[in-house]
């Protein structure tokens, strides 16, 4: 990063975060779960699916690309209040 919380331009948060070492996202993810309530293991996983997700989005053939997402209730947790792991895309 250069200087204090600045980003290099085009440059997006999910990829200064998995720039930190091991330990630093681990604190990181540690800090974010403390302060959401939500499991450490979750806030991991939906940097990754945001990360990939950017990636695919912002690639060349990216308008050809359709997003469909699968949601469902799982464990009793209400649709709308998570992130469903289940999507899928098309070119």
């Amino acid at each position: 990063m250069d200087g204090a919380g600045s980003q290099r331009p085009g440059e997006q948060m999910a990829d200064l975060f998995l720039e930190l070492l091991p330990d630093e996202r681990r604190e990181a993810l540690v800090v974010a779960a403390a302060a959401s309530g939500r499991p450490l293991h979750l806030l991991d996983k939906d940097v990754w699916v945001v990360w990939i997700l950017d990636v695919l989005f912002r690639c060349p053939f990216a308008s050809h690309i359709v997003f469909k997402e699968a949601r469902r209730c799982s464990q009793g947790v209400p649709d709308h209040l998570r992130f469903s792991e289940d999507c899928g895309s098309d070119l």
